[in-house]
């Protein structure tokens, strides 16, 4: 056995063992960390990359690249992504670690993180809605004015509705037609809409008032009166000029079947007073004359006694005055007094004297 030459081959693959250990490379690592790990698009997004296993005192390189998003950095451990126009959703960046050695015997570790762009807040839009004027009478145009903000700064969409009456418009002013409509309120509920289908509500109300009731008509005198100063031996009777005023009121009459008619008689100082002798009996003449064109419309002209009320006045003049009364209409009667028919007769032809 040659001694020699079995410690000098013992001797070469110790030496070969110790110098390949010596060349193999260390084991060495990276862990990236996203710093905060979720952000709203536009915030700013550190990458922390701490390296182990490198050995001490190497200078150490960092690079740095994601699925979307710039990286900034100086070649250090830290890295700021610029998060700018990102959409919502999930992403990732890396860190490739190098030292200073030949490229041969170059230790290189890689890492990588994840980050999340958060979906933004959103705000629904807000409005308000304004009518004016906010009480009309019916026909009366209302202006109704919608107005909206949005916080996130999106197109914005108006519809308006009313529970009554014609609302047309476009954009944002509306105009309510209230013509033919009751008294009551309207309620107009408006509708703003974003470009994200965000919606907000207001609703505002309009009054209608009804016009005031015409006023009741009027009881007004017919034609002119109808005189009894030509015949003097007949003061009461009815002369031709008298029926044609008569007749023409009887058609009034007719035309008018709801309204009434009053006839007032008059007569003059020197026939209202107490006859010269004690035993003459006096003469109403204010209520004949009356109670003469009464019996003529209705004996004559056919007009139903019940639309026809008698009374007298006292006066400076011997006439009779003609008095239409439309329904619901009043009639002033101060100053005269009702005939008793009961107690006056019509003439006969009315030819009383």
């Amino acid at each position: 056995m040659n001694v020699r030459h079995d410690l000098f081959v013992l001797f070469v693959f110790v030496g070969l063992s110790l110098g390949s250990m010596a060349l193999s490379s260390p084991p060495v690592s990276a862990v990236c960390t996203a710093e905060p790990p979720a952000a709203y698009a536009g915030a700013t997004i550190a990458v922390h990359v701490t390296p182990v296993g490198f050995p001490p005192l190497r200078r150490l390189t960092y690079t740095y690249n994601s699925t979307d998003g710039e990286v900034a950095a100086d070649g250090s451990s830290t890295g700021i992504i610029n998060t700018t126009g990102l959409e919502p959703g999930n992403y990732n960046v890396s860190s490739l670690v190098s030292d200073d050695r030949e490229p041969k015997r170059r230790l290189v570790a890689s890492c990588q993180a994840a980050f999340t762009i958060k979906e933004p807040v959103k705000h629904p839009p807000a409005m308000h809605v304004h009518a004016e004027p906010q009480e009309v009478t019916p026909g009366t145009p209302v202006n109704v004015t919608a107005d909206g903000f949005s916080r996130d700064n999106g197109p914005l969409t108006f519809s308006c509705a009313s529970n009554r009456g014609a609302l047309t418009g476009s954009g944002s002013r509306f105009v309510l037609n209230t013509s033919g409509l009751d008294g009551g309120a309207i309620k107009i509920d408006c509708t703003v809409q974003d470009d994200r289908s965000l919606s907000g509500f207001a609703s505002t109300s309009v009054n209608i008032t009804p016009p005031p009731p015409p006023p009741p008509p009027a009881a007004r005198r017919y034609g002119e009166p109808i005189s009894f100063l030509i015949d003097k031996r007949h003061p009461t009777r009815l002369d031709n000029v008298a029926k044609a005023i008569l007749d023409r009121f009887a058609d009034t009459l007719a035309a008018y079947s709801d309204a009434t008619a009053v006839i007032v008689g008059y007569d003059d100082a020197a026939e209202h007073a107490s006859p010269a002798h004690p035993k003459t009996k006096p003469v109403d003449r204010a209520a004949r004359r009356a109670v003469n064109a009464k019996a003529y419309l209705v004996d004559e002209k056919g007009i139903d006694p019940r639309r026809i009320e008698l009374r007298t006045a006292a006066d400076e003049s011997q006439q009779v005055n003609l008095w239409l009364v439309p329904a619901g209409a009043t009639m002033d009667k101060g100053g005269t007094v009702l005939v008793d028919e009961s107690r006056v007769k019509p003439a006969r032809h009315n030819a009383v004297h």
